[in-house]
């Protein structure tokens, strides 16, 4: 890997290294520790490079065109002040408290989705397939006599799993109104 002379990072001399298609890094002469890394694969990315309580530190801030010279520049002056600091490059984002069971997030897709996105007879068929653990060809090759209206059932005798009852169906005709 080569390295450049220092000079300021901008638009223009990002577009110079991209055009050499020479691995290497060049640095920022205004904020030392910025700079930016070329590769052989036409890729180019900005980073960080700094000396901390614990060593030196090297962070990749984002890929050129993802970010602007400017925008880099101002994250890295962040970056450098956190690392020199003795913290953390990027403040870690919280996980989330509760994990989703299938069946919710399945539900908020139906919602959030289906139901502004599509028609009444598709949103319908969305909620069949996603909400009743039934494969795609057991929604499409259900016939009449499988549908048990006065229960909300529909009794699957051609399952892959053997013969299914599957409950809490709610049933339309081709309106989309409840009922046959």
């Amino acid at each position: 890997m080569t390295r450049t002379q220092s000079r300021k990072i901008t638009n223009r001399v990002v577009d110079a290294l991209r055009a050499k298609c020479k691995p290497g890094l060049t640095w920022d002469r205004d904020l030392p520790g910025f700079g930016v890394r070329s590769y052989s694969t036409d890729r180019i990315a900005y980073v960080v490079q700094c000396r901390g309580p614990s060593g030196s530190r090297r962070v990749t801030l984002g890929q050129h065109g993802d970010v602007t010279p400017d925008e880099a520049r101002r994250l890295a002056a962040r970056i450098i002040d956190r690392i020199k600091a003795g913290k953390e490059p990027f403040e870690k984002t919280p996980k989330p408290e509760v994990a989703h069971s299938v069946a919710e997030l399945a539900e908020s897709c139906v919602v959030e989705y289906v139901d502004r996105q599509c028609k009444p007879t598709t949103a319908i068929r969305y909620r069949r397939l996603m909400l009743t653990e039934c494969r795609c060809n057991e929604i499409l090759k259900l016939r009449w006599d499988e549908v048990d209206f006065e229960r909300n059932e529909l009794r699957l005798a051609d399952s892959k799993t053997g013969h299914g009852v599957i409950s809490g169906m709610e049933f339309t005709n081709s309106r989309g109104m409840p009922g046959k």
